[in-house]
């Protein structure tokens, strides 16, 4: 990944970076009530990018609490979101109790059967 560097105009260029496993462990409450939501625009740009027609799949990797994965799930006929983070899964679970959407989720997220 590179980005420029203001001064210079060159790339930094990360080749393989790491990330701590536990770098959001025990945040997922914070990160569901402060992160900003994603634009309406953006949800639809997607959607219409996938050509998301009511069927098929999405996979919805390092899902946070389910952001995206909740703003498209009319959009699919299956849901499945993926975070190493097992707080993030379990809060997009309890969204998904809440709202009455009855999707399975395991350890490995969300998987919201065809209607």
């Amino acid at each position: 990944m590179a980005r420029p560097l203001p001064a210079r105009g060159r790339y930094l260029t990360v080749d393989d970076p790491e990330f701590r496993r536990d770098l959001y462990r025990g945040t997922a409450r914070y990160y569901e009530r402060f992160r900003v939501a994603y634009p309406q625009s953006m949800i639809h740009d997607l959607a219409e990018r996938s050509e998301a027609s009511g069927e098929g799949r999405l996979l919805d990797l390092a899902c946070g609490t389910g952001q995206i994965s909740f703003a498209l799930c009319r959009r699919f006929g299956q849901v499945w979101t993926v975070d190493q983070e097992p707080d993030m899964v379990g809060v997009a679970r309890q969204k998904a109790e809440a709202a009455g959407d009855c999707w399975p989720v395991t350890d490995r997220g969300i998987d919201r059967p065809s209607p």
